[in-house]
């Protein structure tokens, strides 16, 4: 696990896409698989139905009776078996959670195809989403390409998948991170990809223009 004290909130990267965020006495747990925080979560955030992702076993680990769980709608028979307190949401919903505001943003590969002319994650497959914490955006890719609809924000801390394959590559997360422009980078989705090649390049586009936190 690496945690980091970013001021307004401190993000507990754990393991592959599986982290969470807490603010003001809340942990936002997102994708929680293998390794969770072992604390329980208030808000729990599902991207999409890959076993990676969305973990009946790992979810449960980090609920409480009261977590809220937001899952794409087409997991919701999935999740309700797992906790009642489900809410399901897709692209374009905004709501807000204790100040907190949430916005469901498109997750979906451009050029990413497990065999001809069909892709890993097809649009409306999965979401990402992008929360207000007072100010301080955050953006929780789910498993993506830079596609058009983000290229739109800029969060102050910019979480993107790195591994290639079934998301975005290093290179495009980095081309992507040059109009985002954020002031936190978290690197996530490693597989193929070591934190030292991460490091190399984004140091060589980037330096101290944008804080690496790996």
């Amino acid at each position: 696990m690496t945690r980091f004290d970013l001021g307004k909130i401190i993000v507990n990267h754990f393991h592959h896409d599986s982290l969470s965020l807490e603010f003001k006495g809340k942990i936002y747990h997102f994708d929680p698989w293998e390794k969770t925080d072992p604390r329980k979560a208030d808000f729990v955030f599902i991207s999409h139905d890959h076993y990676d992702h969305f973990s009946p076993e790992d979810i449960k680990k980090v609920l409480k009776e009261e977590t809220k769980l937001f899952v794409p709608e087409n997991l919701r028979d999935k999740a309700e078996q797992i906790s009642k307190n489900t809410t399901t949401v897709k692209p374009g919903r905004e709501f807000s959670l204790n100040g907190v505001g949430v916005r469901v943003l498109h997750a979906y590969n451009i050029d990413k195809f497990k065999s001809p002319g069909q892709v890993f994650h097809p649009k409306n497959f999965g979401v990402a989403y992008l929360l207000d914490f007072n100010g301080f955006t955050v953006y929780f890719p789910g498993d993506t390409d830079p596609i058009r609809e983000i290229k739109e924000i800029h969060p102050d801390l910019a979480m993107l998948p790195v591994s290639g394959v079934y998301v975005m590559t290093l290179d495009e997360a980095l081309a992507l991170l040059e109009n985002m422009k954020p002031k936190y980078f978290l690197p996530i989705h490693f597989f193929n990809v070591s934190k030292e090649e991460v490091r190399k390049k984004f140091d060589e586009k980037f330096g101290t223009s944008i804080k690496l936190l790996i």
